[in-house]
């Protein structure tokens, strides 16, 4: 395994004219809606159709002069709370390497629809998830059955593969969206055809709230705290504090590994080092306004009830094809020395898994593709040429 060391309360009005309903339980923004507002250069968003629910996707073409030379397709992963648009930072380094690039939002992130987790009108679409006849989750059926769940969110990518894509690709992904990138190759194994050709994940979620992770003692209490968010007016007036200009600029600020204290705050302030985090009225606004959409609260509460689906452990002694890991060094969620032990534990060159390359990042926080662009492109395009010269 190689290794390396590498506000504003006017985004409210994004959303004004951009709401419509359509079937009971569900809502939908059409892409055109989206477009309007959208400023990545020589991006386009398209409607993906998955079990009766539209997904929004963003494609950026290879540049005509780049030559594809054979490049592989990239189709990027957003985490929690994020979409296709954290990934804006990176589109232009691979579509110059000769790479077509997409980028999915999820089923209830973005501007994807947002179906209530429980019903008739979603019944069709439920999944069962890694350990769901374990953990009873509030939005869980008898029988460990999920809507928003991890098999569900790598299938989205899989049909987005199949039937949009149609050729190799590699995986970009950050944070949980690493499990549904490593959750998308294991499950093709089973197709006649396989796509994905490797997968790189930033910043994996090593997902420390999962069943197996937290102790029989701490099991009830969490549980109990879940289910508290997600079923009564608590949870709603939680997310109301959170889904803010404000909220989330301090959230981000702390994700992009910056001072956590107010006395830390205030020097990093006078020091011009708060600066150095590139959290922005535009990224605030990118995460927040598809954040406000009717129904997003409900996925958000939904999501931090989850302590079910597959471990990152459980994935990567699974899973077949190149994984690369790209982590901040100032990561305050998931630390670098953590990620680095998993990578090794998992090493292709001891032969104890498929990680073929761990980049640390210096100064970098959780989400260091859109924070550290200049250091973390590279690292991608290396990736892809590294996964085309082995499969050839």
């Amino acid at each position: 395994m190689a290794t390396s060391s590498a506000k504003g309360r006017g985004v409210y009005t994004a959303l004004r004219g951009c709401r419509r309903r359509c079937r009971p339980g569900v809502v939908r923004a059409s892409v055109s809606e989206y477009a309007a507002s959208r400023t990545v250069p020589g991006t386009t968003e398209h409607a993906l159709e998955w079990k009766g629910f539209q997904l929004r996707y963003v494609h950026k073409p290879a540049e005509p002069q780049s030559g594809n030379n054979g490049k592989p397709a990239v189709l990027m992963l957003h985490g929690f709370g994020g979409n296709a648009d954290h990934f804006k930072n990176n589109f232009e380094s691979l579509t110059s390497e000769g790479c077509d690039v997409y980028a999915l939002d999820v089923l209830g992130y973005g501007y994807s629809d947002k179906p209530e987790p429980l019903g008739d009108h979603v019944e069709h679409a439920l999944a069962p998830t890694a350990y769901g006849d374990v953990v009873k989750g509030p939005s869980t059926t008898e029988d460990g059955r999920k809507l928003y769940c991890f098999e569900n969110w790598a299938d989205q990518a899989l049909t987005l593969i199949d039937e949009v894509i149609g050729r190799d690709v590699v995986l970009v992904c950050n944070s949980v969206g690493g499990i549904t990138g490593m959750q998308a190759a294991i499950a093709e194994k089973s197709k006649q055809q396989r796509r994905i050709r490797g997968v790189m994940i930033v910043d994996l979620s090593l997902r420390m709230l999962h069943i197996t992770k937290t102790s029989a003692v701490a099991r009830p209490f969490v549980a109990a705290l879940q289910n508290a968010l997600y079923g009564s007016s608590l949870g709603d007036s939680f997310f109301a504090n959170v889904a803010t200009p404000d909220t989330v600029t301090t959230v981000l600020k702390q994700a992009y590994g910056g001072p956590s204290g107010p006395v830390e705050q205030a020097v990093a302030l006078l020091s011009g080092d708060e600066d150095d985090l590139r959290v922005d009225e535009d990224l605030v606004s990118r995460i927040l306004t598809p954040g406000l959409r009717p129904n997003a609260a409900r996925v958000f509460l939904d999501f931090i009830s989850y302590s079910a689906g597959p471990t990152p452990e459980d994935l990567l002694a699974s899973i077949d094809v190149p994984v690369g890991f790209i982590w901040g060094s100032r990561d305050p969620w998931e630390k670098v020395d953590w990620g680095r032990d998993l990578a090794l534990r998992f090493d292709a060159a001891a032969g104890s898994g498929t990680v073929t390359c761990f980049h640390e990042v210096p100064n970098g926080g959780h989400c260091v593709m859109d924070q550290r662009p200049e250091a973390v492109n590279p690292l991608l395009v290396r990736f892809v040429d590294d996964v085309v010269s082995t499969t050839k």
